[in-house]
């Protein structure tokens, strides 16, 4: 189409059918931000995306970073109001932030399967998990008890815990609760028909014929001997 540019002419790097093979600062904004911590004044950072980014070097050598993800069109007097004092923001993380593209996807919980092990050279963990976020005031938490440490069917029980503003400025709190079940039990039965066509060869004859014999027959997760159980199966 005359007149048409290619969606990165606009340093577009979030949107419909716009994907990115790295959640880095897009072009030279990490040198940017490095050169303006290096003058030695403070520096907040404010990022402004659509995604998650991985702003590794931000979180060692920049005291401050706000995410504002796309805060709309009242998103420059709500910047400004959390910056000079005014609200004391209470936002958490929906997501978790990665430190490199490498760890997605990223989820706040994990089974044992979903574990991933040490990183060989770099940290391993997120950069900052689901549920973060920092505010102007400390919030501590005490005496956490549950009503009844045991329910049967349809009942319910109560979580309760003490929460208090330690610091100087009101502020709110999002205050968050997470379940593991210790032990969980979900099974089903699936079934595989084999018939002797299936464990049919080319032969010689120039024709598909099942032998007679003994077959082993494997069942499991993937195609590894550790995922697989064996079976036996006589064919007459």
């Amino acid at each position: 189409m005359p007149g048409a540019f290619p969606i990165s002419a606009f340093g577009r790097t979030c949107g419909e059918n716009c994907d990115r093979d790295d959640i880095d600062l897009p072009g030279m904004q990490e040198e940017l931000l490095e050169a303006v911590a290096s003058t030695g004044k403070p520096v907040v950072l404010v990022l402004m995306s659509g995604r998650a980014l991985s702003v590794r070097w931000a979180a060692e050598n920049i005291p401050a970073i706000l995410q504002a993800w796309e805060p709309g069109a009242l998103g420059g007097q709500a910047l400004a109001e959390i910056l000079c004092g005014k609200v004391n923001p209470s936002g958490k993380l929906p997501v978790t932030i990665p430190r490199s593209v490498g760890q997605i996807p990223t989820t706040y919980d994990y089974k044992g399967s979903q574990y991933s092990r040490q990183y060989s050279t770099s940290r391993t963990g997120c950069l900052f998990p689901f549920g973060y976020g920092l505010s102007y005031s400390t919030f501590k938490y005490s005496d956490a008890v549950i009503a009844s440490d045991a329910i049967v069917g349809a009942d319910s029980t109560v979580v309760s815990v003490k929460v208090t503003n330690a610091g100087s400025m009101d502020g709110d709190e999002v205050v968050q609760l997470y379940v593991h079940d210790e032990y969980a039990s979900v099974t089903k039965t699936v079934n595989f028909t084999i018939t002797s066509q299936m464990l049919s060869i080319w032969s010689s004859r120039g024709r598909w014929e099942t032998e007679p014999g003994d077959f082993k027959i494997f069942v499991g997760s993937s195609s590894a001997d550790k995922d697989l159980s064996s079976l036996h199966l006589i064919v007459k």
